[in-house]
């Protein structure tokens, strides 16, 4: 017979509940509301996904260079020369 206020499907856990951890976005919007309740004035950027629609020049040159996976070119020489010292690979 359940319990007198539990409805009938509610069981108790056979095991102890693990704590969540909290979403990147949920404590951004916490700590938005401790700033403003402090008088700060925020923009509020943190949103997740804004369902903003993409502006069409953006996705042509994201279409464009959807190809391109790789690192661009260093800066020249001397960036070329200073990033190679002490790697194992150019040491071969």
């Amino acid at each position: 017979m359940p319990a007198q206020n539990q409805p009938a499907s509610v069981r108790p856990l056979s095991f102890a509940p693990r704590p969540v951890a909290l979403s990147a976005t949920l404590a951004v919007n916490e700590a938005i509301a401790r700033k403003r309740r402090a008088g700060e004035r925020v923009l509020p950027l943190g949103f997740g996904e804004a369902g903003i629609p993409i502006h069409p020049a953006l996705t042509r040159e994201l279409e464009s260079a959807a190809g391109r996976g790789a690192y661009g070119p260093v800066a020249g020489p001397a960036t070329t020369a200073a990033g190679s010292v002490g790697s194992p690979r150019r040491a071969q």
